[in-house]
């Protein structure tokens, strides 16, 4: 059956309110500037497609952002004044994929060299490592059973690009978005139990799928089939 209507999916959801936010006591912090001497870690951070250099972007410890540097023009850096003791080393991943941190051993006086590499942004396939992301991209057919084929591709739209907006929060975010259909909202309720509209989470709008007709090409159309 033919369907006028096409949902193009929109992945930029704005508003992603960590729960309880405002409530969280910072904890300790690890300051490499608390101690007077150290080891260091030293390096360079490379594009993993091109193996060109990657420059400023900030290396730091995951203990501490403080205790940070940010790499040059030849994607080179170095942190001094490393305590001694096992350390994990991140990367600010922004426009690549999800960076796991580095687990590094230091010694006193010690300098550890590291060539560190982000590989091109890929949603899809990050969201496809992290189990609570995956499993919003799994279909669920019996939930949608009773859904028109618009209001399916709709519900995995929404879906789809929740997942991908919320893959990099912490395990309590709170989704704010407003959902046009009430029944496809309501098979959305049933998989994320954190939904939020965005009067409940006190913003005058949240992001909506974009809805009209040619509004989604074939492909991303396809794509959405696909993930129902």
């Amino acid at each position: 059956m033919r369907v006028a209507t096409r949902w193009a999916l929109i992945l930029l959801i704005k508003a992603v309110v960590p729960a309880a936010a405002q409530h969280r006591v910072p904890e300790p912090r690890l300051s490499c500037d608390a101690v007077s001497t150290g080891g260091a870690i030293q390096g360079v951070l490379l594009n993993d497609s091109t193996g060109l250099p990657l420059p400023r972007r900030g290396v730091h410890l995951v203990e501490s952002t403080r205790c940070m540097a940010v790499t040059d023009s030849l994607g080179r850096f170095e942190i001094e004044r490393v305590p001694s003791g096992q350390h994990r080393l991140g990367v600010g991943s922004l426009g690549h994929r999800r960076f796991a941190p580095v687990e590094v051993e230091m010694r006193a006086d010690s300098v550890v060299e590291l060539t560190l590499r982000l590989r091109p942004e890929n949603l899809a396939a990050d969201c496809l490592e992290i189990e609570r992301c995956a499993s919003l991209l799994r279909p669920a057919p019996a939930l949608v059973a009773d859904l028109t084929e618009s209001e399916r591709l709709e519900e995995a739209a929404w879906r789809t690009s929740i997942a991908l907006a919320g893959q990099r929060s912490d395990s309590d975010w709170v989704p704010c978005v407003d959902v046009g259909s009430e029944r496809v909202r309501q098979v959305l309720e049933r998989r994320i139990p954190s939904l939020a509209s965005a009067t409940e989470c006190g913003l005058s709008e949240a992001p909506r799928l974009e809805r009209g007709t040619g509004a989604g090409s074939p492909t991303t159309r396809a794509a959405l089939q696909r993930v129902a």
